[in-house]
């Protein structure tokens, strides 16, 4: 079972990176950032999946950021993966789920978000994509570093880092033709 669901997850990732050689580095990239986080593989692969049809770059720090923002909110990964995709395209309802409020004037958005009991505000052009990614991001990581460590450090993240490094050795089974 677990040589099949990486084989899918191989097939996907073909498709979304453009050849298998990539998908296999996609691959072992993911594999690599779930078993440092709360995450499961297939929730990660999930969320690169949708990152990158979404125009996102998961590997540059992206995907920890949203990492971190998810696990302080106790919301599942693919909702904060979703919340900035629909931000860089104009649509600012779902932050409001990770504690921003967004106010478009012209051409500018004020993201609005509460810090150490004070409010704060950051801007960024409404047409730029790059823009509003950096300035979330920002405000994500300024609020939100380190969360994912921490929910790592419990009983329910460490049983999931200890999954994933088992389906890890099962892989490296599948792979070594164990099943051919």
């Amino acid at each position: 079972a677990t040589s099949a669901q990486f084989e899918r997850f191989a097939a996907v990732l073909a498709t979304t990176e453009g050849s298998a050689a990539k998908a296999q580095q996609a691959l072992k990239w993911a594999e690599e950032f779930a078993v440092k986080t709360p995450y499961d593989l297939a929730t990660v692969t999930e969320a690169y999946v949708k990152m990158r049809a979404y125009g996102l770059e998961p590997t540059a720090g992206l995907l920890k950021t949203l990492g971190n923002t998810a696990a302080a909110m106790d919301k599942p990964l693919l909702q904060a993966v979703e919340a900035i995709a629909d931000a860089v395209t104009g649509e600012n309802e779902r932050l409001k789920e990770f504690g921003i409020k967004a106010k478009v004037a012209g051409n500018t958005i004020t993201y609005e978000y509460t810090k150490a009991g004070k409010t704060m505000t950051a801007t960024a052009q409404a047409n730029s994509r790059a823009m509003i990614q950096a300035t979330l991001a920002g405000i994500f990581n300024a609020q939100y570093a380190g969360a994912m460590d921490r929910l790592s450090e419990t009983w329910g993240g460490k049983l999931s880092n200890i999954r994933d490094h088992w389906d890890k050795f099962l892989r490296k089974i599948g792979d070594a033709g164990a099943f051919g």
